[in-house]
């Protein structure tokens, strides 16, 4: 593999895992705001929160988790593409080497 590739690929594929988790202290839903509260303020907070106020924020979570899957869905196949150009070129060199 091509040296001056190789940092751009290890950092391709390292966005994948890196966490994208904004806290913002309001959710009931969102699992961060949640490990940061207390149980009995998160309990006494999502009994006092009427079902159309959870609903909403769900729905919010999912279309944020659906963003974030999308985001690290493209930048798997950015790495999967940079490795496969990687490989054939290193194919390439290493035919034209025995040639």
């Amino acid at each position: 593999m091509c040296t001056k590739a190789r940092p751009a690929v290890i950092a391709l594929a390292a966005l994948v895992y890196l966490p994208m988790n904004p806290r913002t202290n309001r959710s009931l839903i969102f699992f961060e705001d949640i490990a940061s509260l207390e149980f009995e303020d998160f309990r006494s907070r999502a009994v006092n929160q009427g079902a159309e106020q959870i609903e909403c924020k769900l729905l919010d979570q999912i279309h944020r988790v659906s963003r974030v899957a999308s985001i690290k869905m493209g930048r798997v196949w950015r790495a999967i593409l940079m490795s496969l150009a990687g490989v054939l070129l290193w194919f390439a060199l290493l035919t034209w080497h025995y040639l």
